[in-house]
């Protein structure tokens, strides 16, 4: 049997990366930005198709897929989102709401035999992930949601996601086993070693020689550690990270130096 993958959400391809390690083959996918399609495309050499999901009137070319998969929006779920006023907080739920009704259209349409929904952690009992859930049900679909973290598999940096696993057969997900797949915790200095002599040199803002500071005083870190991480531009200047090179990497953020 073919495992053919469709990605809603594609980006750059990342997931459809894994997805071919473990034997998946890419027939579809959606992505609305076009610089992330292009990347899609340099990483895949596949056909993505660029548009809104909120604007797709046909899922007929997607149908017969092993797995559906998407990864919606979640800058409005983030641990980190700050919202100006309650309104545009209800405007931006609203949005996923709305990406979550194409989602179960797209499911209800291709009836896949698998399908997988990646987002942070905040998104768990919003109203989008709810009416996903409820379609799943009325469909016939069994589903389990898996809380995992990055660093339990031997990447060095925390990232804490859900998976929500949907197929027909109740008992594959009652069996799913992924004890295999874990591995020992690496620290974020062992995972970068190798790569730290192409980066540049940068002279450290007053408010993370602070941080280190601070946190040598307080036995997090020692003058005698290898080395240090300390949150850059994109963290809060009021209280950086200061991580030891022992330990694994907190999310960073793609505007952190």
């Amino acid at each position: 049997m073919v495992k053919n993958l469709v990605s809603l959400f594609a980006g750059g391809g990342l997931f459809t990366e894994g997805a071919k390690i473990e034997g998946l083959f890419p027939t579809g996918a959606i992505e609305f930005d076009e610089k992330k399609a292009e990347i899609y495309e340099l990483n895949h050499g596949d056909r993505i198709d660029v548009v809104d999901i909120l604007e797709v009137e046909s899922w007929e070319k997607y149908k017969n897929c092993w797995m559906l998969q998407a990864s919606p929006p979640c800058k409005n779920s983030s641990c980190r989102k700050v919202y100006e006023n309650r309104s545009k907080k209800i405007l931006a739920l609203a949005e996923d709401v709305q990406l979550a009704k194409s989602i179960t259209q797209a499911i209800e349409k291709i009836k896949p035999r698998y399908f997988l929904l990646e987002n942070v952690a905040g998104y768990k009992g919003t109203e989008a992930m709810n009416s996903i859930q409820e379609t799943l049900t009325r469909l016939g679909y069994s589903f389990r949601r898996l809380d995992l973290n990055s660093v339990d598999f031997g990447v060095p940096q925390k990232r804490n996601r859900i998976f929500l696993l949907a197929c027909l057969d109740y008992q594959i997900l009652e069996s799913l086993d992924l004890s295999p797949y874990y591995r020992p915790r690496v620290g974020w200095y062992a995972g970068i070693k190798r790569h730290l002599g192409t980066c540049r040199q940068k002279t450290l803002a007053a408010y993370q020689v602070a941080a280190i500071q601070k946190a040598i005083a307080a036995g997090k870190i020692s003058l005698n550690d290898v080395a240090v991480l300390v949150g850059g531009a994109g963290s809060n200047p009021k209280r950086p990270t200061v991580t030891n090179y022992k330990a694994p990497s907190p999310t960073v953020r793609s505007c952190e130096g």
